[in-house]
């Protein structure tokens, strides 16, 4: 891994001796929100306006090295430099990242094999900030973005004995940045009370992070890229965002809860190779939960709580954006959530879930799969639950058994959408990313017929 990292910091190196354009052309500080003007020729092809980001009170933004401050707006635009063909250049930038976002490029050269990533980031200083900063990076707690979703709950109830600094953001697709005050009040109340409850501090952010892309122009960019930001952003983006906090506070680990796992043949940048290939300023980052399906993670909180005597935590998790922070019972995410809470003998409406069973089994049976159909993953994520209903129906009360015996005779199938994108062989990054389970790459050395790896 270090000659490849190497070889492409050397050719990176080659491509700053041709004639560049700045990435960057203006940075304004008001405050704490920090606002990033680019070249015009990227904004108007890729993005719908600029990036902001507003931080808490306590962040002295005026007293962070540049190689800092820039780190939210290359995080989450690197992609597009990346593809656009373009060498863009910046006057300085942390070794660190610079070093791991080489890899990182190639991680994404492999992922979709039949795009081009042609454009290059130019730096003309690299600064060790590792060394500058190490003094500062003492506090002896992790931090991790925190949504009080069921991924975000999981990874801080399994690391609970450790402080932690919940970081929270406004613009997210649950957290809108229009018309939804009353949704962001009760957002921040609930994150305060879960860290009260087990001893945490939080941290709140605005950012149009989600919503500054052009998302006509990066949804036609490739067709192995279905979703710009899950393909290409993702944790990249918060990432970014923590960046100026982290340093700040002197935190040396950002966790950053997975939404996929191994199993999945083609998970997008928020997977281990990119999450823990990302270094900045001395600053490691960890993929938490992977080894997970998403649905487990219900098992592991409920195990916690009770061994623990601890709270059920309310699982916000909903797809559709609604006034009060609650579920709708009916999207996608909020029914497999039910589904497995009921297979693991659980009340839904201890986590957060305001429906009886009676009226959920109703939905389901009438309803449900007349008006939806399943990418890949929540076909996976409905699938589990079959998996887990057949393992389980025999301990399940009457009512329920007769409901999961008709579930388990749903051929789901018949409600999978075709996904374009081509499924990863574990076994092509193993040069790149040394960590993956040996028993992944012996399933995809089987699964691609390439059983002498």
């Amino acid at each position: 891994m270090k000659k490849l990292c190497l070889l492409l910091c050397i050719a990176a190196s080659l491509h700053a001796k041709q004639p560049c354009t700045n990435l960057i052309t203006g940075i304004r500080i008001k405050d704490t929100t920090i606002t990033y003007h680019v070249n015009k020729n990227l904004h108007d092809t890729y993005l719908r306006e600029n990036l902001y980001v507003t931080y808490p009170d306590d962040i002295a933004l005026g007293d962070l090295d540049y190689t800092i401050i820039t780190m939210p707006l290359i995080l989450n635009t690197i992609g597009i430099v990346w593809i656009s063909g373009q060498d863009y250049e910046i006057p300085a930038i942390d070794k660190d990242l610079y070093e791991s976002l080489a890899i990182v490029k190639e991680i994404f050269k492999r992922m979709y094999p039949a795009t081009a990533f042609n454009g290059n980031l130019i730096a003309k200083t690299i600064v060790d900030n590792n060394k500058r900063w190490n003094h500062a990076q003492t506090n002896p707690g992790i931090a991790l973005p925190f949504s009080h979703g069921l991924d975000s709950l999981c990874t801080s109830l399994r690391l609970r004995a450790t402080p932690q600094l919940l970081i929270t953001a406004r613009g997210m697709p649950d957290t809108p940045l229009e018309n939804a005050d009353y949704n962001w009040q009760e957002t921040q109340y609930m994150v305060n009370h879960f860290a009260d409850l087990h001893g945490h501090t939080t941290a709140f952010i605005t950012s149009n992070f989600h919503e500054f892309f052009n998302w006509a122009t990066l949804g036609s960019i490739s067709p192995e890229i279905t979703h710009w930001r899950i393909c290409m952003v993702e944790s990249l983006g918060w990432m970014g965002l923590a960046a100026p906090i982290l340093i700040q506070k002197g935190y040396n680990q950002f966790i950053l809860p997975a939404n996929d796992d191994w199993d999945s043949l083609h998970p997008g940048a928020g997977c281990p190779l990119v999450d823990e290939t990302i270094v900045f300023a001395g600053i490691k980052n960890t993929c938490d939960g992977f080894e997970l399906p998403r649905l487990e993670k219900n098992r592991v909180i409920r195990d916690i709580c009770n061994e623990n005597q601890l709270e059920k935590p309310f699982s916000m998790i909903c797809e559709t954006v609604l006034n009060y922070r609650e579920n709708c019972n009916e999207c996608q995410k909020c029914v497999a959530s039910i589904l497995s809470l009921l297979l693991l003998h659980e009340n839904p409406q201890e986590y957060g879930f305001n429906v009886d069973v009676p009226t959920f089994i109703t939905y389901m049976q009438n309803e449900f799969f007349k008006e939806n159909t399943f990418g890949h993953h929540s076909f996976r994520t409905f699938a589990y639950c079959q998996k887990l209903a057949h393992e389980v129906l025999a301990s399940l009360s009457p009512e329920l058994q007769d409901f999961f015996a008709w579930y388990c005779s749903v051929d789901l199938t018949k409600y999978e959408n075709e996904n374009p994108r081509i499924a990863l062989n574990y076994n092509d990054f193993v040069d790149l990313y040394a960590y993956i389970p040996e028993d992944v790459l012996k399933r995809h050395r089987t699964l691609f017929g390439d059983n002498e790896s």
